[in-house]
C-alpha cells in the first residue's frame, strides 16, 4: 500500500511540474519582461530632437530655451508643472533603452532632468519657473448638441470624459432621463428651443396663443429645471417678434440665463479639416456647439491642446473669467 501511495504522490507531482511549466510558459509569452538592455540606445542628437518636440507639444516657445554644451535651460511658465513634461517624455522613450531621472533642486523653483541611454548621459534640462512666460492658449467652452442619438457604447464614453463642457438638447419626454444623467454626473446642459422640437407640450408655434406660449415655456422650465441656460434658434419660424416677446419675459421673471443660437461659434466639417486651434484662438470668448459625435472624434485633438495649455471649462464658468 505504502509504495503505492508513493507512485501515486510521485506521479501527482509530476503533473503538477508539468503545469507549473506550462503557466509559466504562457505568462511569459503574455507578460514578457522588457530587458532595456535589448532595446536600441539612443544618441545625443535624437534625445535633442524628442525633447524639443516634446516642448513644442507644450505650448513652449523657442525663445525660451537654449543649449549651453550639454545642457538645456528652460524657462517655464507657472501654470506648466516641470512633472507633466518629464512623464510624456518617458512615455515617448518606453520603447528605448532610456533611464528618465528627474529632481527638485529649489521647491517650486527649478528642478532637474537627465535622459541616461545605454549608461551615457545623452541630455540634461533645468527647468525654471518664470512668471513672465504664458502660454499662447486660452479657455474654450464647448456646447455639445445631439448626445440623445449616441448608442450607448458612445454616450458611456461621452460623458465619462473628464473635460468639462456643456450638453444641448431640444425639450422632449426622452430628454427627460438625459437630463437627470448629466446632473446625477455633476455635469451642465442647456436647452435648445427651436423649430425641431415635435412634442405638443414642448413646441413652440407662431400660431399659438399667448397663453399657450406661456404654458408651453412654463411647462419645459419646471421639467428641465436644472438647465443653466437656454439657446433659442432665432432664425426658427415660431420666432416672431411676439414669442419673442413673451419667453424673454417668462425666463427675466425667473431669472434664467438664455442666449441666441447666433452668439456661439459653430464648428462644422470646415472647421476640422483645417484645424480647430486657429478657430479657438480667434472666437475663444465664445462658446463653441459641435455635435457629439465630432465632440468624441476630436478627443485625441483636445489631449494636445490641453498639452499646449488649453483649458476647456463649461459656458457658465467661461462667463466668469
Amino acid at each position: 500500500m505504502r509504495t503505492g501511495l508513493k507512485k501515486k504522490i510521485i506521479s501527482l507531482l509530476f503533473v503538477l511540474s508539468i503545469l507549473l511549466l506550462m503557466t509559466d510558459l504562457v505568462i511569459g509569452k503574455l507578460y514578457p519582461d522588457i530587458n532595456k538592455n535589448s532595446l536600441k540606445a539612443i544618441s545625443e542628437e535624437e534625445a535633442d530632437t524628442l525633447f524639443e518636440n516634446t516642448l513644442e507639444n507644450f505650448g513652449i516657445e523657442r525663445e525660451w530655451y537654449n543649449k549651453t554644451g550639454e545642457k538645456y535651460s528652460i524657462r517655464l511658465p507657472v501654470d506648466l508643472p516641470a512633472e507633466l513634461i518629464v512623464l510624456d517624455i518617458t512615455d515617448n522613450m518606453a520603447d528605448k533603452n532610456v533611464e528618465v531621472h528627474s529632481r527638485e533642486l529649489v521647491k517650486g523653483s527649478r528642478s532637474l532632468l537627465e535622459i541616461i541611454s545605454d549608461g551615457e548621459t545623452v541630455l540634461t534640462g533645468e527647468f525654471i519657473y518664470d512668471k513672465t512666460k504664458a502660454r499662447r492658449s486660452s479657455y474654450v467652452s464647448f456646447i455639445v448638441l445631439n448626445s440623445e442619438y449616441l448608442n450607448i457604447s458612445d454616450y458611456n464614453t461621452l460623458i465619462s470624459l473628464p473635460e468639462k463642457f456643456t450638453y444641448a438638447f431640444i425639450p422632449a419626454k426622452r430628454n427627460r432621463w438625459l437630463a437627470d444623467s448629466i446632473s446625477l454626473r455633476g455635469k451642465e446642459y442647456s436647452v435648445l428651443l427651436n423649430g425641431e422640437i415635435d412634442e405638443l407640450e414642448y413646441r413652440l408655434d407662431e400660431k399659438f396663443s399667448d397663453n399657450k406660449i406661456r404654458t408651453t415655456i412654463q411647462s419645459i422650465i419646471s421639467h428641465f429645471p436644472l438647465a443653466e441656460f437656454y439657446i433659442i434658434d432665432n432664425s426658427s419660424d415660431f420666432y416672431s417678434p411676439r414669442v419673442k416677446n413673451l419667453i424673454e419675459k417668462e425666463f427675466k421673471r425667473r431669472r434664467i440665463s438664455y442666449h441666441p443660437i447666433h452668439d456661439f461659434f459653430v464648428l462644422e466639417e470646415q472647421s476640422f479639416n483645417d484645424g480647430i486651434e486657429k478657430y479657438l484662438t480667434a472666437y475663444r470668448e465664445r462658446g463653441f456647439l459641435i455635435q457629439a459625435s465630432d465632440y468624441l472624434n476630436l478627443n485625441k485633438e483636445l489631449k494636445q491642446l490641453r498639452k499646449r495649455g488649453y483649458k476647456f471649462t463649461s459656458l457658465s464658468a467661461l462667463q466668469t473669467k
